[in-house]
């Protein structure tokens, strides 16, 4: 989207962390002179003096200055004393800050600034910084004064292979500064804004178990934009009201907040007094990072947004990173009240690691759910084994979720705002599948995504993508299933993607697969790498609502064309994807389509076992490329019984010496165009054609029909090993008595 198009996303930082940091931390430790320098009278005037207790005792420090002298009543002062003393105490860092100036009465409320002149101590102890104890609730600590974000102090080579590179280092070798970094272990950090640091804004390491709530991490005090740069000119500005940065502008601090291979962290909380607002960063909100960092916890925070997330601020890169090491973390939770709104970043979340969960968060949309927010790119994206669920994820400028391998992705809400009824479309698909062995809902009504009104296709499982599921969605409804969300197409299966199972042998495996102008694509060919392959579309409601009907009429469910297959395959490499199936429950329901199943090319698309009636027209073979022109059976007979019904047909002028298997269908009607149907499958014949092609079958059916059904067939080939190949048209219809 504009607003970001002046960066080119370059989503690794190791080298950046590793002329930054050393790759672990370790404590910073006074020294035995500076622990005799901690004289009695310091101990009077600083620190309350404690009996031997068996609680942890406490000890507080009050900053009531705003300068950065290091000189008593300073926070440069008061993370010395922290790292001097702290051993075995519960620190506190509380404000007590007086507005410059004559003291008026009452006294006003008063958010300081503390700009710093060079970079802060690390903290080595457990320590609670409190900026709500401050009259006004907040306390900005300013890092724009120690590496200035000048343009003469970094190198710019003209073009930024990253552009939110350069300033992490200067020519001079300087390393970028970090605001706050805490060490300790089981700290808090509440009431600050952290911004305009070359670094990172907060650093959790070492210990972990901290607390982060209530802060602003990028944004300046009023938690409505950020500070930015201009490279070109060196000014410093903010983020527009309309949160488009202009060309050649970009934010400046690194991250809001770092977790740094740690563990048990806490990010935001389940009460508004809690939320953080971490937002105008120039690469991400939030990074977690390194294999202990597990157990971390990012809950009802507004990131990319502003302080009452109904306006877009961004972060350069992603609103969240869990990279590949990570595991066992969770953005946002199962509550209302865990929810996150991510919002406005060049991509929402990007999740890597092994079971991180990102759930029931918006992400693309304002703090209500209902107006679009949309980040620039995807979403939600990233590998696994890990699970996304019960997000609201609509309104991106990319994909709403793009999975790349082992991901599950549950209980979604893509492409319609939080009432399950509008579309707020994302711009490219709803999910984007590659990789293998993904999983897009499940058997259960809490599993199934709503997946409508994206601009591409619903789900698109691209090239090279296997072995992956679609159950149990609604694609193309709303949440109720009562009422469509048109799109071009529900559900694409493009280049060499194989093995792909789109829904399943159950009722609750079955997708409702609606109102687009294709249900389910197929399609290969010399410009889409590859031909797809074994892939399997089973027991769906294709066209029609979950109860197989068009919602009493109220509503039209119907797709353009059910089934559409284009591929450059031919019969010395069939495809052999499946449209139904032989087993009990793999037959589709096609019903209320323009088109049932057209083929328009390929070899190998096998037909069977599915229930299409009600369409305008059935199964269409659109040239002799199109299952290598399979011909239809002819009928020749129709005798029903009370309890059987007696079919005789042949098959003539096709391929010769070969096995095939003859479907007999029964429909009480034509469809609209006077085609014939194929509602209700009453059974299977095999014969094998002769030298010349032909087959002659007669065979007799137990099972009871009414009078006057149009009973029709399709033919199947067998290849060598008796696996079908190319399905026929329905033939002609006859009438039973």
């Amino acid at each position: 989207m504009s607003r970001f198009s002046n960066i080119f996303v370059n989503s690794s930082k190791s080298s950046r962390q590793a002329k930054r940091r050393p790759a672990s931390r370790s404590l910073r430790m006074e020294s035995l002179e500076q622990r005799a320098m901690f004289s009695v009278s310091t101990v009077v005037t600083s620190i309350p003096i404690h009996l031997p207790v068996f609680n942890t005792p406490s000890q507080t420090f009050t900053v009531n200055s705003a300068a950065d002298s290091g000189g008593i009543g300073t926070l440069r002062w008061a993370i010395d004393q922290v790292n001097l003393h702290g051993a075995g105490y519960n620190n506190i860092i509380n404000f007590d800050i007086t507005r410059p100036g004559p003291l008026k009465s009452p006294v006003p409320s008063y958010q300081p600034t503390i700009d710093l002149s060079s970079a802060l101590p690390d903290i080595n102890y457990e320590v609670t910084i409190n900026g709500t104890t401050q009259f006004g609730g907040r306390v900005e600590i300013n890092g724009g004064s120690v590496v200035p974000p000048a343009p003469a102090r970094y190198t710019l080579a003209g073009v930024f292979v990253n552009p939110t590179e350069p300033y992490q280092t200067t020519p001079s070798g300087e390393q970028a500064v970090d605001g706050l970094v805490l060490l300790g272990g089981n700290s808090i950090v509440e009431g600050l804004d952290i911004d305009q640091f070359t670094g990172d804004g907060l650093v959790l390491a070492v210990k972990g178990g901290d607390t982060v709530q209530n802060d602003y991490l990028g944004t300046d005090i009023s938690g409505t934009t950020a500070p930015t740069i201009n490279y070109a000119t060196g000014a410093i500005g903010t983020v527009p009201a309309n949160g488009q940065l202009p060309a050649g502008t970009f934010m400046i601090q690194e991250d809001g907040l770092l977790i740094d291979n740690v563990a048990g962290n806490t990010i935001g909380g389940t009460t508004a007094a809690a939320r953080n607002v971490i937002s105008g960063n120039a690469y991400y909100g939030i990074q977690i990072t390194g294999s202990a960092a597990t157990g971390n916890y990012v809950e009802g925070d507004y990131i990319g947004t502003n302080f009452k997330g109904t306006a877009g601020i961004g972060n350069l890169v992603a609103g969240v990173s869990l990279d590949g090491t990570t595991s066992n973390d969770t953005i946002g939770g199962t509550t209302v009240a865990a929810r996150n709104v991510i919002s406005w970043n060049a991509m929402g979340v990007s999740v890597s690691g092994t079971s991180n969960f990102v759930e029931g968060n918006f992400v693309g949309t304002d703090a209500t759910g209902l107006n679009p927010l949309g980040n620039a790119g995807d979403g939600i994206g990233g590998g696994g084994p890990n699970t996304i669920a019960d997000n609201v994820v609509s309104a991106n400028g990319g994909n709403g979720i793009s999975v790349s391998g082992g991901v599950t992705v549950v209980g979604n809400w893509v492409g319609v705002d939080a009432s399950g009824d509008t579309v707020l479309k994302n711009d490219e698909s709803g999910v984007y599948v590659i990789g293998e062995y993904n999983t897009i809902g499940g058997t259960t009504a809490a599993a199934r995504n709503v997946i409508s009104g994206n601009q591409n296709a619903n789900v698109l499982i691209d090239a090279g993508a296997s072995y992956n599921q679609v159950l149990g969605n609604y694609i193309g409804t709303n949440a109720s299933d009562w009422m469509v969300l048109s799109n071009d197409i529900d559900i694409m299966i493009q280049g060499s993607a194989s093995y792909n199972t789109i829904g399943g042998t159950t009722a609750a495996a079955a997708n409702v697969i609606a109102n687009a102008g294709v249900g389910v694509e197929i399609t290969g060919g010399p410009d889409s790498d590859g031909e797809p392959v074994h892939n399997t579309v089973e027991g769906n409601y294709i066209g029609t609502n979950a109860a197989g009907t068009n919602a009493a009429g109220t509503t039209n469910f119907a797709n353009g064309k059910g089934v559409e297959i284009a591929t450059a395959s031919t019969s010395a490499a069939p495809d052999y994807n499946m449209i139904g199936g032989t087993a009990a429950g793999t037959g589709n329901t096609i019903k209320f389509n323009g088109t049932a199943v057209d083929i328009l090319a390929g070899a190998g698309e096998r037909i069977l076992g599915n229930s299409i009636y009600s369409n305008g027209t059935e199964i269409v073979l659109e040239s002799a490329l199109a299952n290598e022109g399979q011909v239809a059976p002819v009928l020749n007979s129709v005798n029903r019984n009370n309890n059987s019904v007696q079919v005789s047909g042949k098959l003539q002028h096709t391929t010769p010496n070969t096995k095939f298997e003859i479907q007999i269908f029964s429909s009480p009607s034509l469809d609209a165009n006077g085609n014939p149907e194929g509602e209700t499958l009453l059974g299977t014949i095999t014969v094998t054609t002769d030298g010349n092609g032909n087959a002659n079958f007669n065979q007799t059916f137990n099972v009871s029909i009414p009078k006057m059904q149009f009973i029709t067939a399709t033919a199947t080939s067998l290849d060598a090993k008796g696996n079908p190949e190319n399905t026929s048209e329905f033939s002609k219809a006859l009438v039973s008595n």
